[in-house]
């Protein structure tokens, strides 16, 4: 990891979250993330798709887990029911469980949906 990592912790009683900033760390995202999740669905949109949510994606594969990519437009259209509805049938594909992980790669509209 990086030595220049930050944490952030979003305050919001039983839903709260920590964000981690850090430059260059998107390779070892597999260390953050639970390991007993050997599935994942990467959410990004095409502004972040190349590198960014590609770097994510070989990561997982590399840690020996099963990533999966949908890219939305990027835009605030994206933020509809049409491509929630989306996303909902890639997990369906995927034969999501209740330990498949969504990760989202972006912000706004693409960390609502995810």
């Amino acid at each position: 990891m990086s030595s220049l990592l930050q944490h952030v912790t979003v305050a919001l009683a039983d839903r709260s979250y920590e964000i981690r900033i850090g430059d260059g760390i998107l390779p070892d995202v597999a260390d953050v993330l639970p390991a007993d999740s050997s599935t994942f669905l990467i959410v990004t949109d095409e502004n972040v798709q190349r590198p960014h949510a590609e770097t994510v994606l070989a990561a997982l594969r590399e840690s020996g887990r099963t990533g999966h990519l949908a890219c939305v437009p990027a835009g605030e259209p994206s933020k509809s029911l049409d491509v929630l509805s989306g996303l909902y049938d890639r997990l369906v594909d995927q034969a999501a469980s209740r330990r498949t992980v969504v990760v989202a790669v972006g912000g706004g509209v693409v960390g609502d949906l995810a």
